[in-house]
């Protein structure tokens, strides 16, 4: 009779344990529908533009399935849009460590040490996307960004020529060779590069800091006209970009044509108030005038 009762005592224990972990397993299952929908709501949330509100679902979704990357990757992304960096970085960590051989969640760590002003660290995350995927672009262009902000200007060039030879139609790559370019002093093929990937664009539709390098470029190829000619419209836009503008200024003043470099160095001082650049240059143009007449050299 004793062994009858131990026998049914052991047979009711592991039913017992049994229907615990069935139950447990249920709601996880339910935990991690429930994450699902409220990430999907916070992608759409991110969609719209509410960053702030896509951050809060996806910690929510966090709380109920925190073992799942995906969560931690799309709030780092809404807390790097507020400009979060230092949190962003945080999360993207946290999705490493569960799903350490996913490329993309090193590049994009990578993306964000280059916004933190961390070169080295963002290369380090580039060698190692690249060691998971020898064809990642991403991680090709990021290792040339993170080369040429360090000064390796050289194999900056060559991680940029690699990319563009896995993705010939990115349009950031060549944009980014010609800056390379430019900085090793070699403006001509900077100019070719720029010119090419201009043609990719419809006529007016260039991206300003594509136009900004361009004039750049003209500047060192002692070609101020040029310059004038691709920027001057940049200076009638509602929001137009300090460097743009800069640029400008300094090719109206290499022609010569010191009362436009006056009207957009003051009309940029204005917008850019902080910007102590136009304020040096204002500062500088009355001794430039002063030195033409003198000269009787100043063309109006």
């Amino acid at each position: 009779m004793q062994r009858i009762s131990i026998a049914i005592a052991s047979l009711l224990f592991v039913v017992s344990v049994n229907g615990c972990g069935s139950f447990r397993h249920v709601q996880t299952q339910q935990q991690t529908a429930q994450a699902r929908a409220i990430t999907y709501d916070g992608l759409s949330a991110m969609r719209q533009g509410q960053t702030e509100r896509a951050t809060q679902l996806f910690a929510e979704a966090a709380s109920l399935a925190p073992d799942d990357f995906r969560i931690h990757e799309n709030m780092a992304i809404s807390l790097a849009e507020q400009g979060a960096i230092d949190e962003a970085i945080q999360r993207t960590q946290a999705a490493i460590q569960l799903s350490p051989a996913e490329t993309r969640l090193h590049v994009q760590l990578g993306q964000l040490y280059m916004r933190r002003h961390q070169p080295h660290l963002a290369e380090n995350q580039s060698k190692k996307a690249l060691h998971l995927d020898r064809k990642c672009c991403a991680a090709w262009t990021l290792q040339g960004q993170a080369q040429a902000a360090q000064g390796k200007l050289d194999e900056a060039l060559i991680s940029l020529l690699r990319a563009a030879s896995v993705d010939p139609y990115d349009q950031q790559i060549p944009f980014e060779i010609a800056h390379v370019y430019q900085r090793q002093g070699r403006s001509s093929l900077a100019l070719a590069s720029i010119e090419t990937l201009r043609r990719s664009y419809p006529a007016g539709r260039e991206p300003v800091e594509l136009l900004t390098l361009e004039g750049e470029v003209l500047l060192s190829l002692n070609r101020p006209e040029r310059a004038i000619t691709r920027l001057a419209r940049l200076a009638q836009v509602q929001s137009p970009q300090a460097d743009a503008l800069l640029v400008l200024c300094r090719a109206y003043v290499a022609t010569g044509d010191y009362s436009n470099a006056r009207l957009t160095a003051g009309l940029a001082n204005e917008q850019f108030p902080a910007d102590r650049r136009f304020a040096l240059l204002l500062k500088d143009l009355p001794s430039m005038v002063t030195a033409d007449v003198a000269d009787n050299t100043m063309r109006r």
